[in-house]
């Protein structure tokens, strides 16, 4: 598969996508795209090491393994994804060259990885949800179903989305595609039926993860109904919260990516760059907003992010009787 340099060199400008006088918009998108990499690097490092080290998310374990995988999936996006975005949008060319360009078709795996665990995690809250003693999944077992997530998407999303002969520079996404994304109506049928299949990756956790998380909302409601209010419900409740929470912003976030997936399988291939362009940075909003959601739902991991902030993190551990 080699790399379209033409592209590379040709495309200098963000006026097809931006307008010619797009400089207003570009100085937001910079702001913006900083403020991503910054939450997406930082927020999310702080939740691998509050939670693997300090135990400072309040959850069961299965629930805290998970928000780690999905932690570690949002930092691979930030890196793949969100820096050279930031440098493209900067310069208005591709700066990264002819190996990076290629390796482009990488990008795509930490946002598969990260709807196939946000499905699973869904999943697993109904499993509790209805039957508190027996529906958690073994813990060992739930590490090895995560590795397999991991080994599926970066296996098979390289294989599907690298299969175009050519990888070409997109303005629409400041990045290197194995998609044509701005000339749909001469990409030959079955590369069409390839980028349908690849988009199936994020339709399908993405349609379950509302499923799934609808019947959440009638667990919760029936519950309340019912009038428990053990301790342990109390922390049950919590969780859900946190994790529902998290659910409808990926759902959100990921809705105008599909949708332009699965526009040219009915037809409509002549998508503006700039809706292609805003959608990427819609599914940022994803990244940013999981640290954030738990400083506010979970006060253990808010502490901890005070402790870390102060430069105090050994106290947090001693103070919270935790021996790493």
């Amino acid at each position: 598969m080699p790399v379209d340099i033409s592209s590379i060199q040709n495309n200098t400008s963000l006026d097809p996508v931006l307008g010619p006088d797009h400089t207003p918009i570009k100085l937001f998108l910079l702001l913006y795209n900083t403020l991503v990499i910054l939450l997406g690097l930082g927020g999310n490092s702080l939740v691998l090491l509050g939670s693997t080290k300090y135990r400072a998310i309040q959850m069961d374990r299965n629930s805290v393994l998970l928000l780690e995988h999905i932690a570690a999936a949002d930092l691979a996006a930030t890196l793949l994804q969100y820096i050279p975005m930031l440098v493209t949008l900067a310069a208005e060319r591709w700066l990264f060259g002819e190996f990076l360009c290629f390796c482009a078709v990488f990008r795509y795996i930490p946002f598969a990885a990260e709807a196939g665990l946000i499905a699973i995690m869904s999943c697993h809250r109904v499993r509790v949800l209805r039957d508190p003693l027996r529906g958690s999944l073994d813990h060992d077992v739930l590490k090895k179903v995560l590795v397999g997530v991991w080994v599926f998407y970066l296996v098979s999303v390289p294989c599907i989305t690298g299969i175009r002969p050519v990888i070409k520079y997109t303005p629409s996404h400041l990045h290197c595609s194995s998609f044509d994304w701005e000339n749909m109506e001469e990409v030959p049928s079955y590369l069409r039926i390839m980028r349908l299949v690849s988009g199936l990756y994020l339709a399908l956790p993405t349609l379950l993860t509302i499923i799934a998380n609808i019947f959440i909302l009638r667990l919760v409601y029936s519950t309340r109904q019912s009038g428990s209010s053990s301790t342990t419900s109390k922390h049950s409740s919590k969780a859900v919260r946190t994790i529902s929470l998290i659910c409808w912003i990926f759902v959100a976030s990921y809705i105008p990516t599909v949708v332009i997936f699965a526009l040219p399988a009915v037809g409509m291939s002549n998508i503006p760059p700039w809706v292609n362009c805003m959608s990427m940075y819609a599914v940022s909003f994803n990244l940013i907003a999981n640290p954030v959601i738990y400083s506010f739902t979970n006060r253990r991991f808010a502490e901890f992010a005070k402790y870390f902030f102060t430069c105090r993190v050994g106290q947090f551990g001693r103070d919270m009787n935790i021996h790493s």
